[in-house]
């Protein structure tokens, strides 16, 4: 589905759109629904589809902005039960994405490339910057960044506890 930004310009949904991470996801990483999740959607989708269809009026943007805003809010729903249900492969993907952290601030890469990206770790994985941050965000309650910071605190702890050799 595509929509211009001018039909958001000046909305409530067009001031928080960016709050709809799954617009950065991977293709690989698309949304999962049941059949009455589907049918939901394609339900919304027809009333946008409907909408479009009718003569241009005072209520026309209104109304298109509302039911794009609920497609929104059903893909919001279901992306957070998708989370819970899929539970053992983001538990997989998380002690994957923490060993090579680990390995990232162990070996000489931290010390050549400095601090790793987010995108650098998620292209690893392979999987996008967003679905890793909100994978484990939803799991841990960290975003990536913070998760490389505690690696990197949890780093310079040990290197100040091993005593040097004079």
């Amino acid at each position: 589905m595509y929509f211009h930004t001018d039909l958001l310009r000046g909305t409530e949904l067009g001031r928080k759109i960016e709050q709809y991470q799954f617009f950065y996801y991977d293709s690989h990483e698309a949304l999962h629904v049941s059949d009455d999740e589907h049918r939901l959607l394609r339900q919304c989708v027809d009333q946008l589809r409907h909408e479009c269809a009718l003569p241009i009026d005072a209520h026309t943007q209104g109304v298109l902005v509302s039911q794009l805003e609920l497609l929104l809010q059903y893909c919001n729903r279901f992306y957070a039960r998708q989370f819970i249900t899929r539970a053992p492969l983001n538990s997989d993907l998380l002690q994957q994405f923490e060993l090579l952290l680990k390995s990232y601030f162990t070996g000489d890469t931290l010390a050549e490339h400095g601090l790793p990206s987010v995108a650098y770790l998620a292209g690893k994985l392979r999987v996008s910057a967003a679905y890793l941050t909100d994978v484990l965000h939803k799991t841990t309650g960290k975003t990536t960044q913070e998760y490389i910071h505690l690696e990197l605190v949890e780093r310079a702890k040990t290197l100040l506890w091993v005593p040097t050799s004079a």
